[in-house]
């Protein structure tokens, strides 16, 4: 995008809610503590967020509630996306606070503005489940080492489970993401997470002490109030919130039913009615030697797996991403300004080399590509069929191939699928995760897999040779590979 600036805006359900109406009408909330002890509160996050922005508010207000206050910032590496700490410390005897850094197990609020920050061990410590209050945010921010491995997964419940077993309780919100909808600005999420925590009486202030910390934000005053404000309502009426988003207060995960009929309707217009109905037949396959053992996760394995092999992204659909969906016009509406779109496609046979890399680059275009991707979006048809030019690539012949072995592994397995081989099965079929990239990268990452494909096969055959013939697809076994795979692939031993 060229020529524009992000746009700051809600969504348009909010427009005609009446935001003072519904912050008026709420009750006040009951205070957790009372200034005559110390009040301990923690914050943590990553750098450029506005933890410490945060940290200053509620230092301000205490200040004009009359309170002494200590305050201090760990702010480390936080100008790089680091973890980032506030302690502050607010009394009506100021000679109660010996110290601004809060002792070992003496927290009494812990807002949590980032998961993965907020279980450090420095900043568990703080924590005592008889006594900490704590609010987290769901936002689940990257780390170094998942940078570097992307095969690292958070694991946002274990997260949660450890933050939750470590406080007197425990309340969570995905600030960022209401941040975004209801204020039109994400970076707002902190100031949202305190007025979702005054709310719920976790902090110990006056309404009228915040409100005047905020207007010393100066022109970020008024969207500050806004996103204190809608935090809030995000504690009092959350089921109202996520009605005006359209959103389900229920369970976030996708239950296996709707998985596979969304990935349905997908490959419909990826390809065709007939090639979305040989992935449902092949899910169910699995699906019902499976349900034998009483397993579910082994179908969604396949149903994750088979739908991301099937729906590859070839030159026709990337094409129809950008013109046959409403990716141009979300694009455009999260800009303010005469935008100007570049788009940046490597093409085959007129990419040049990058001069770096040796690998192939690519090609900057102006708005005039548009009318040739809505005539190549219209040329999926000839996917894989004799006339596929751009199907002759390497690339897209590697993955064809990945498809038809994997379809052929799932049918073996749904013929000798027991408890004892199920872990094996289902490792098996979860290789495809570990594909990742295009062009050169991908077919790197489509050799790797094939070594561990080989491993896991040699195992689950050797369970087999005692019980029934080999029945293993003839291109899976080993050195019989067909040379035509062998090169696409890469060599196997």
């Amino acid at each position: 995008m060229r020529g524009a600036t992000p746009a700051k805006r809600p969504v348009p359900a909010t427009r005609d809610f009446d935001l003072d109406a519904a912050v008026t009408a709420l009750a006040p909330p009951v205070p957790t503590k009372n200034h005559s002890s110390p009040s301990d509160i923690l914050l943590v996050g990553i750098g450029g967020t506005g933890v410490v922005t945060a940290a200053g508010l509620i230092a301000q207000a205490a200040r004009l509630d009359g309170n002494g206050v200590r305050t201090l910032n760990f702010t480390g590496f936080a100008q790089k996306g680091g973890e980032v700490l506030s302690h502050v410390r607010f009394c009506s005897d100021e000679t109660a606070l010996h110290q601004a850094r809060i002792a070992q197990g003496e927290a009494d609020f812990v807002l949590v503005a980032d998961i993965v920050a907020g279980v450090s061990e420095k900043v568990l410590t703080v924590f005592s489940s008889e006594r900490t209050r704590c609010i987290a945010n769901l936002h689940e921010s990257q780390t170094g080492p998942m940078l570097r491995n992307p095969d690292i997964r958070i694991g946002s419940n274990r997260l949660i489970d450890l933050l939750t077993s470590r406080s007197q309780r425990i309340d969570m919100i995905d600030a960022g993401q209401l941040a975004e909808a209801l204020v039109g600005d994400r970076e707002q999420a902190n100031i949202l997470l305190l007025g979702f925590s005054w709310q719920l009486g976790a902090l110990p202030l006056t309404l009228l002490s915040i409100q005047q910390a905020l207007d010393g934000l100066g022109r970020y005053a008024s969207i500050a109030r806004v996103a204190f404000q809608w935090g809030r309502l995000a504690a009092a009426i959350p089921a109202q919130i996520h009605d005006l988003l359209g959103q389900s207060t229920g369970s976030r995960a996708e239950d296996l039913a709707s998985l596979i009929s969304s990935r349905r309707d997908f490959l419909i217009a990826y390809q065709d009615a007939s090639y979305a109905q040989r992935y449902v037949e092949r899910v169910e396959k699995i699906r019902n030697a499976a349900q034998a053992l009483g397993d579910t996760s082994l179908t969604e394995v396949v149903a994750k797996n088979l739908f991301k092999l099937m729906a590859y992204k070839d030159e026709y659909e990337v094409a129809r991403l950008h013109v046959e969906t409403d990716f141009l016009a979300s694009i455009s509406d999260r800009f303010d300004g005469k935008t100007k779109f570049r788009f940046h496609f490597s093409p085959p046979l007129i990419a040049p080399k990058d001069r770096r890399t040796g690998e192939r680059g690519k090609i900057a275009f102006g708005p005039w590509i548009i009318p040739v991707l809505r005539l190549l979006a219209r040329g999926k048809f000839l996917r894989g069929t004799v006339f596929d030019l751009l199907g002759r690539q390497a690339e897209r012949r590697a993955e064809r191939q990945m498809l038809a072995e994997y379809e052929q592994h799932v049918d073996w397995i749904a013929r000798i699928l027991t408890a004892e081989r199920l872990p094996l099965c289902r490792s098996l079929t979860a290789l495809p995760e570990q594909i990742r990239g295009f062009g050169h990268v991908k077919l790197r990452s489509l050799n790797k897999v094939s070594t561990r494909r080989r491993e896991l096969l040699q195992q689950i055959e050797s369970s087999l040779r005692n019980e029934v013939p080999d029945t293993r697809p003839e291109f899976s076994r080993g050195r019989d590979a067909p040379e035509k795979e062998k090169k696409l692939i890469g060599q196997r031993p």
